[in-house]
């Protein structure tokens, strides 16, 4: 019988099993290797990310204390001659801007032109879309259709916001506050791109509503409206107040410039100037937009102090009101300027009253205005300029509701007031007039060389400029300087 085997035999004789390798290469490790801490480096990971964040922030400081430099220039009052409807200005803005978007959105990682991109052009285009149908219906453009290129610069800018707001937390600090910084900067570009064809805001200052140059508060001008003191080198500017409750019509604020010389001529021997706003308008659209202040100050510079004052008006009361100068329901235009605005002149400026030293001045709305006040009341107002004015007054889309709105359903009423009848029937040989249109405007450039032509066979002294532009106050501003001087020579002369 044999023996039992100790436990230390049967562990030391049992036979060794080997097992064999696999001669295949193993893979790759695929889990997160522990990285060498770099000496002096923070061991815990939120102290990392506000280390490398830290390390990150100089150039999005530098971004951020540029714009802000810029900014307090700006509504400082600094840079409020700096042009920006035209020249360096305009394009420097528009390159950056444009340079700020293309990067933001070059450097977005292909996952957020995936999932984000998609939404943000759909929202963009459902503004843009809102954005153009309230035009449309508004008619805030006027006569003037803008270009198709503007609604694609409003989607690229505002898709350009969008996406400086979406993924904030994808890539570096500085990039960051690039594509933020890059949204407000493009639609900024884009505004002044639009601007720039229309003229409304020409510079800094009255795109951020400072005072114009020469502009004084209103107890200021009041002093020098007394005599109390003389005006600036320039002349000055400021608001009156002409009510208009002995006819029936709520005025809107009136602005006034008076010429350096103003103390120390008589006044009854001046001329002046009465300007009429379109629509949409304020009374210091012609001061802002259509280079009158810059033109009555050029003269008064070269002519020793001696310039007509402009009295600048808004004949509908409200920016978006719509009388065309008539009797109406819209208001009592019509009364107050032939009755209320001739002795506020009279009266408080102290100048006497000669037709062919009082002239009018208008654009658009205000050029129908100032053709038909002309011809219906010669004797108060002798000389006239229109710039781009319609063949008659009308009222609602397409003229429409023209006889029920503005004549009361009086056909004798609009037949009195329409501009081609009454030169049709009628001499005016006391009158002189200037008629300016644009090349671009499609309406008005062959409707205001008929208009010229029927004055002149009535006896009107026709003056005309056709040039390029468009229904807008860039082309207004344009024609007005280069009309003044022979319109002021005229006022001057009289009789």
């Amino acid at each position: 019988m044999a023996k039992p085997r100790s436990r230390w035999q049967s562990r030391s004789t049992e036979p060794e099993t080997h097992t064999q390798r696999d001669p295949r290469p193993r893979p790759p490790f695929r889990g997160r290797r522990a990285k060498r801490r770099r000496s002096g480096a923070p061991r815990h990971p939120v102290a990392r990310r506000w280390t490398e964040a830290a390390a990150d922030w100089p150039g999005s400081a530098l971004l951020l204390l540029v714009v802000g430099l810029v900014g307090s220039l700006a509504f400082s009052g600094v840079l409020d001659g700096v042009v920006v409807d035209r020249g360096p200005a305009l394009w420097a803005v528009v390159a950056v801007s444009g340079a700020g978007a293309l990067l933001g959105l070059a450097t977005r990682p292909p996952d957020w032109w995936r999932r984000r991109a998609p939404w943000v052009a759909a929202a963009t285009t459902v503004v843009v879309v809102l954005a153009w149908a309230w035009l449309r219906s508004s008619g805030l453009t006027g006569n003037t259709p803008y270009p198709a290129s503007f609604l694609v610069l409003a989607w690229l800018a505002l898709f350009a916001l969008g996406s400086g707001l979406t993924g904030l937390h994808t890539g570096p600090q500085a990039l960051r506050t690039t594509r933020i910084l890059a949204g407000p900067a493009a639609v900024l570009g884009v505004f002044l791109v639009i601007n720039a064809f229309y003229g409304y805001w020409p510079t800094v200052g009255t795109l951020l509503g400072h005072p114009l140059p020469g502009q004084v508060s209103g107890h200021r001008f009041a002093a020098a409206l007394r005599q109390r003191k003389p005006t600036t080198a320039t002349g000055e500017l400021g608001p009156v107040s002409i009510p208009g409750t002995a006819v029936g019509f709520q005025a809107a604020r009136a602005y006034l410039w008076i010429p350096p010389d103003w103390s120390r001529v008589r006044h009854a021997d001046l001329p002046v100037i009465v300007t009429l706003t379109g629509i949409p308008g304020t009374a210091l659209d012609w001061a802002r937009a259509g280079g009158a202040l810059a033109a009555s100050s050029t003269w008064a510079a070269s002519h020793g102090g001696l310039a007509p004052p402009v009295l600048m008006l808004n004949q509908n009361g409200l920016a978006d009101h719509d009388t065309e100068c008539l009797d109406s329901r819209e208001g009592a235009a019509y009364s107050y300027l032939t009755q209320v605005v001739p002795h506020y002149i009279t009266h408080v400026l102290g100048i006497r009253h000669v037709s062919d030293r009082w002239g009018l001045v208008g654009f658009s709305e205000g050029g129908t205005c100032s053709l038909m006040l002309s011809l219906t009341d010669h004797r108060l107002f002798g000389r006239f300029v229109d710039i781009a004015g319609d063949a008659a007054p009308d009222f609602g889309p397409g003229g429409r509701l023209t006889l029920k709105v503005l004549y009361h359903g009086n056909r004798a009423l609009e037949r009195a007031h329409t501009p081609r009848l009454l030169l049709a029937h009628h001499r005016y040989p006391s009158l002189q007039g200037w008629f300016a249109a644009g090349l671009q405007d499609r309406g008005h450039r062959v409707l205001e060389p008929k208009l010229a032509a029927d004055a002149a066979r009535a006896g009107i002294r026709v003056s005309t400029y056709w040039a390029p532009g468009h229904h807008t106050w860039t082309f207004a501003r344009i024609a007005f300087e280069h009309l003044y001087p022979s319109f002021v020579r005229s006022l001057l002369a009289g009789r």
